[in-house]
């Protein structure tokens, strides 16, 4: 159910937008693959990635098919994770589902995932490493061979997505390492989580250095209307070149039809309202309101939750630090972390609440002869008709839960526990004065 949502809704935009959202940095990505003349001014990992679809399929379809299989599928698994399918509440499967549709129906989502740019992969991969930062604070920090390498691969992924991803890979890293130092892990999980980011890091810089070259071309669009027509003529009129390949000489294949145009008037109607655009679309407000639930959650939770929000935080700092004119697609991972924060807070507050309920069915009772009774394998308490349905309360306990409830009752047994007998010759010593015992002694004698 999760997953359909977000790739039915996203397949629809990529149909109707087909072949995607292309704009100039797209059309100038396509031009270094169809030439074969690479530079760093766009991530080289990611247009060899793009290259590879590019084989399989040659259109730019084939990329939004990608982010879309890939947004599906990793908020398929953090919101699996933060919901108990055994469990008899369906309350937390019902929420994440609205929040689904919701994420899922605003258009900006939408749009980026069927856009043709390094940021949409960059910012998904980043959303998951937050993600894997909380399953590795759930733990307690314990991660297994299988977790490290996951965890791994989506630092170094993080880091080939975008030109300064190193950094906020690094940063990660290093925030991840000082939080298994803070649990007094073994040693030995260090340097193996580090090495092996590190090794892949650098695989994915080496090659795209060795890759790269001078003198490829890097145009900048400063039109953000999906508009795949006007793109391709900016593009081509700044570098006085014609298309080199069938995949770079693209049209938007719907253009003018009355589903394109619905949807276009949709997305641009939404993105113009400045109320809507300020909550939904601006970053910034999604950065506030995520600090503001991390704030919260460590007050109430953890004081670790921070550590959750590190990797995309740092991501902004970055972009504001090294770049005075980037697109809010740079910073789309601010949206995708604050989707995660409330996918974490309603499982806490579904949590919460199961625990505020124990009272009401697993309550202290007090059991006497006089209002507990046995009768054919039954438990009942006086005023009530029915019997105890214990096997029902105990479904709904957690773990921690079971523990308070043991611990509650080996306290009330220790109460409880009766003194030690004294032995009998130790009740009876004092009875027995000298002046008794020489009186014995004497008619003994006689």
């Amino acid at each position: 159910m999760i997953f359909l949502v977000p790739l039915m809704i996203f397949s629809l935009y990529l149909l109707v937008f087909n072949p995607g959202i292309l704009t100039v940095e797209s059309f100038a990505q396509l031009h270094q693959i169809a030439t074969g003349k690479f530079s760093n001014n766009y991530p080289v990992f990611h247009s060899v990635i793009e290259m590879i679809c590019l084989k399989i399929y040659g259109s730019p379809l084939i990329m939004g098919i990608l982010q879309i299989l890939v947004f599906s599928t990793m908020w398929t698994l953090i919101c699996k994770y933060h919901r108990d399918d055994t469990s008899a509440n369906s309350d937390n499967f019902v929420l994440q589902a609205i929040l689904t549709i919701i994420i899922s129906i605003i258009p900006v989502n939408a749009v980026n995932s069927i856009t043709l740019s390094n940021y949409v992969l960059f910012s998904y991969f980043l959303m998951f490493l937050c993600f894997l930062i909380k399953v590795m604070m759930d733990n307690d920090g314990e991660i297994d061979n299988k977790f490290l390498v996951v965890l791994a691969v989506t630092m170094a992924l993080v880091a080939g997505f975008s030109n300064y991803g190193g950094y906020v890979a690094l940063i990660s890293l290093i925030s991840i390492i000082a939080y298994l130092f803070k649990k007094n892990k073994n040693q030995d999980t260090f340097i193996r989580l580090a090495g092996l980011t590190i090794v892949l890091i650098l695989l994915i810089t080496v090659a795209s250095f060795a890759i790269a070259g001078d003198d490829a071309t890097d145009v900048h669009s400063k039109n953000d209307k999906i508009d795949l027509e006007g793109a391709k003529s900016q593009f081509f009129s700044s570098i006085n070149d014609t298309p080199k390949a069938g995949f770079e000489d693209v049209s938007a294949a719907n253009l003018g039809n009355g589903n394109y145009n619905l949807l276009d008037s949709f997305v641009n109607a939404f993105k113009d309202n400045k109320l809507l655009n300020l909550i939904f679309v601006n970053p910034i407000i999604s950065l506030m309101l995520t600090i503001l639930i991390v704030f919260l959650q460590s007050i109430n939770k953890s004081d670790d939750m921070y550590l959750v929000y590190i990797p995309a935080l740092a991501n902004t700092i970055i972009v504001f630090l090294t770049s005075t004119a980037q697109s809010n697609l740079s910073q789309y991972s601010n949206q995708l972390t604050l989707y995660v924060m409330i996918v974490i807070l309603i499982s806490m507050w579904i949590n919460d609440n199961n625990i505020l309920s124990i009272p009401q069915t697993l309550q202290k009772r007090e059991y006497t002869q006089d209002n507990y009774s046995t009768s054919n394998g039954n438990n009942y308490i006086e005023g009530q008709n029915s019997p105890i349905d214990l096997e029902s309360e105990i479904d709904q306990l957690t773990s921690d839960d079971i523990d308070e409830i043991l611990r509650e009752i080996s306290l009330e047994e220790e109460i409880m526990e009766p003194p030690e007998a004294e032995p009998p010759f130790e009740e009876n010593e004092e009875e027995f004065s000298s002046d008794l015992i020489d009186e014995i002694l004497k008619e003994l004698e006689k």
